[in-house]
């Protein structure tokens, strides 16, 4: 700052001292114009303003001492004279350039000086703008601190939100490989499932339909105990028949069992389910077949039973005094 006032003061000096002597060169110009203006017809012309006007003065007046000297003659100074005029009307010519020059240097001091003028105020107005510059200039770089501060605070921010999304994505990548495999596995269940909803209905109508048989077939020995029950042989031939009927009904609840067991379980059940249906249909139809020959066994015992009644009074009989020999005997 001081080095440019110093500049600035140097600059206005020369200014100054430039303008001074453009004055004192106008002012002796302006003298040497007056004393020519002055000269008359018969005046010896006084001119200090340049060399070709010196030696053509120095010239005329030693040509006129010679004439005067050397001859003295009128025709001589006659010729002397017009030389004289034709040299006053040359200064005269030589007078009226250098006061166009005078003027032209004039009006060029005058541009000169306005545009110093304007060039000082410029300087001004330059000096003020540098100091409101520089004072922005400050504030910018106190400006580009903080930011710079700021900047270097979202970069770390912003490299730990580049982590964190990094890691988001690693772990979103795995729960979405995650719950792709949960989607397959929910897939899979859900088949077996319905897989063993379709073999559980399957068992449950198998299982209705040996209930539906079982109870046939305890229908149709209720019938038989019935209808043995009249002679008690025939009771003892139905309950052995109603013991092996019971033991294969206990089979056939332990079988029943077995296959509850086994939809329970879920394992192998179809093919042992189907092997103990054909099991118990053999044993139906072997069932059959004794139910046919006790049906032709009822009828013998039928036609036996009259003579088995006569058998059944005296067992009865012998039953009671068997009954009245132990009273007597207890």
């Amino acid at each position: 700052m001081e080095d440019d006032k110093k500049k600035k003061r140097n600059k206005k000096k020369k200014n100054k001292q430039n303008n001074k002597r453009v004055d004192d060169a106008l002012a002796s110009g302006a003298t040497t114009s007056v004393d020519e203006n002055h000269i008359g017809d018969g005046d010896v012309p006084q001119i200090s303003g340049g060399p070709d006007a010196d030696e053509s003065q120095s010239s005329h007046q030693i040509d006129v001492v010679a004439t005067e000297d050397d001859s003295g003659v009128e025709n001589k100074s006659q010729g002397s004279e017009v030389l004289l005029e034709e040299t006053i009307k040359q200064l005269r010519e030589e007078n009226g350039s250098y006061l166009q020059k005078e003027a032209g240097f004039e009006e060029n001091v005058r541009r000169l000086e306005t545009e110093n003028e304007a060039h000082i105020q410029k300087e001004a107005l330059l000096e003020e703008r540098l100091v409101h510059l520089k004072t922005e200039n400050e504030a910018h770089v106190h400006n580009e601190a903080l930011l710079e501060g700021k900047l270097l605070h979202l970069r770390t921010e912003n490299e730990d939100h580049i982590q964190n999304e990094a890691l988001l994505e690693e772990k979103l990548l795995h729960l979405r490989t995650e719950n792709e495999a949960h989607i397959q596995n929910e897939a899979l269940l859900e088949e077996r499932l319905l897989h063993f909803r379709t073999e559980n209905e399957a068992h449950k109508q198998n299982e209705e339909k040996l209930e539906e048989r079982l109870v046939q077939y305890k229908n149709k020995n209720d019938m038989l105990l019935r209808e043995m029950s009249s002679t008690e042989a025939q009771m003892r031939q139905l309950l052995d028949e109603r013991s092996t009927f019971t033991q294969k009904e206990a089979s056939l609840e332990k079988k029943v069992q077995q296959l509850q067991h086994d939809e329970e379980s879920l394992v192998a059940e179809e093919k042992s389910s189907r092997e103990m249906i054909s099991s118990l249909n053999n044993e139906i139809a072997r069932l059959r077949a004794q139910v046919t020959e006790l049906e032709k066994s009822k009828s013998n015992l039928l036609e036996q039973n009259q003579s088995l009644k006569e058998t059944i009074s005296n067992l009865q009989v012998q039953h009671e005094n068997h009954d009245s020999n132990a009273k007597v005997r207890l």
